[in-house]
């Protein structure tokens, strides 16, 4: 008789055999855990249809749960989990649905990774319990929160996470940089994230590495104890979400890069999502400075629902991409830059809770995503820290001007989530006629002015939010010869979604 017990590896919680073990073939089983117990107990059925991964090749079980896959020395399985179902969560809300199988470990580092695991089990299986998943759901997108000592961390979750506690969302996504460079704080930002109540998935970003190692393959090592895959799937409702490490590191510097073993991946995945499910690929480098971005666009081309989100620039932007940028689909593909929850890195001046502003270069403040799923429709909004929901543009204009120059007085407004596909409008006063504004790319005044007084300030912590172009700017004169008086300006801004944002300055004309 076979021997079972629950193996507990670093966060790991899987059922394993451990007699017999193939040294080149891993086995298992997908069961439902109908006592929460997360071991096979008799009368508990295997779970047919669900894929299995290691990382490259990806299996689906059999009619009683049972999955065979080839590892090798470094390789972690995975289960992609089912729409309908949950894998195990550790306290921190991180699915153990994984199993790291490195016989020798890791190589030794600053920050610990992968103790010796040991010979492979005769048997690798992943319980899942049911999960109820309405076809309309919100999730959580932070970019990088990026602590860089403990202060750090108390800021995100006295700026973020405590707004969102309880918060109604089916899961939440962190885009990578959960750190900066210090993986001794990984835990302290998790079990804070974790405060929020919901599942959650993380992104490994290029400050999440190992950086005292000098290849792709051993930078990872700390964020594998602690995650588990790098790159991996999961589902909700008719939504696939694949997490993406798209941080390559040579030698002592990185670039944006799936390599051949991700791309296959990917490819395998998507052979076992049906064509009609909303498809979101979840990323730290933005895709369109990928070394390997034109086999990426060769896998997903034919894809009919797609939503690309990513982080690391510290500001926020959105693609539509086409033909002119190598993108062959019959829709433009989109592309969303979400921006970072520490804005830059936590500096600015302190408000009276002793926070900092962490205004971006692009003059958006600080905060998170919000993505609402309607089946294989999507759409998401903004939501800056500590503020109002409805807090969603800065107005750029003179506080006073004559009537004879208004004519050629330009207002500038920055609507820090909207796209090419928005419509702004500005009018003056009441009565005035709402007037078109014309996007254009450059910098923000209301960052340039609000820099200027950092610098005044501290020079040397204001150089991390330096203004920087970007591609959510309108404008627009205003009209020729308004009547004198203190006046309200008025704007408005209609997304690609629908949803209309509204503004207002106080003018004095004279």
């Amino acid at each position: 008789m076979l021997k079972t017990s629950m193996v507990r590896y670093g966060v790991l919680a899987v059922l394993v055999s451990v007699c017999g073990a193939a040294a080149d073939v891993a086995r298992g089983r997908v069961f439902h855990d109908t006592n929460g117990n997360g071991v096979m107990d008799n009368g508990e059925r295997g779970v047919k249809d669900v894929s299995v991964s290691n990382g490259h090749e990806v299996v689906e079980t059999d009619g009683k749960g049972r999955y065979e896959l080839p590892v090798g020395d470094d390789t972690v399985l995975f289960v992609i989990k089912p729409s309908g179902w949950i894998t195990v969560l550790n306290d921190d809300r991180i699915s153990q649905g994984y199993y790291l199988h490195k016989p020798a470990g890791s190589p030794e580092t600053k920050y610990p990774g992968v103790d010796p695991t040991g010979p492979l089990p005769e048997s690798v299986d992943f319980p899942l319990s049911t999960h109820r998943e309405p076809d309309r759901f919100d999730a959580l997108l932070f970019g990088d929160p990026q602590p860089y000592d403990e202060e750090g961390v108390i800021h995100y979750g006295h700026d973020v996470v405590e707004e969102l506690v309880g918060a109604n969302a089916l899961f939440g996504i962190t885009l990578g940089d959960i750190v900066e460079d210090r993986l001794d704080l990984l835990d302290d930002i998790n079990t804070t994230t974790a405060r929020i109540g919901a599942p959650w998935h993380y992104v490994m970003g290029n400050h999440d590495m190992n950086k005292d190692t000098t290849t792709d393959e051993l930078a990872d090592e700390t964020f594998e104890r602690i995650y588990g895959p790098p790159y991996y799937a999961f589902n909700y409702g008719k939504m696939h979400c694949i997490v993406l490490d798209s941080v390559y590191r040579e030698g002592d510097r990185f670039h944006g890069e799936l390599g051949a073993r991700q791309l296959a991946f990917i490819e395998n995945d998507l052979a076992h999502v049906p064509d009609d499910h909303l498809v979101v690929l979840a990323m730290h480098i933005p895709m369109i400075n990928f070394k390997d971005r034109d086999a990426l666009y060769a896998i997903l081309q034919d894809r009919s629902h797609l939503f690309m989100v990513a982080a690391h620039w510290h500001s926020i932007e959105q693609f539509y991409l086409g033909q002119d940028d190598g993108w062959q689909g019959e829709k433009p593909l989109h592309l969303y830059v979400a921006g970072a929850t520490c804005g830059p890195f936590w500096t600015g001046s302190r408000d009276a809770a002793g926070i900092p502003h962490s205004t971006m270069g692009d003059g958006s403040p600080n905060g998170y995503s919000v993505m609402s799923v309607d089946e294989n429709e999507y759409s998401f909004r903004y939501k800056a820290a500590r503020r109002p929901a409805d807090y969603q543009m800065t107005i750029s204009a003179p506080e006073m001007v004559a009537a004879t120059q208004a004519g050629a007085t330009e207002i500038v407004v920055n609507v820090f989530a909207a796209s090419e596909r928005a419509t702004v409008e500005m009018r003056l006063g009441e009565d005035g006629t709402w007037t078109s504004m014309t996007r254009w790319r450059g910098l923000d005044p209301f960052a340039i002015a609000f820099h200027q007084r950092e610098m005044a300030r501290d020079p040397e912590e204001a150089k991390w939010g330096k203004p920087k172009e970007h591609n959510h700017l309108w404008k627009a004169a205003l009209p020729a010869n308004p009547p004198a008086g203190m006046t309200v300006l008025y704007v408005r801004a209609v997304d690609a979604f629908g949803a209309t944002h509204t503004g207002r300055r106080l003018i004095r004309i004279e």
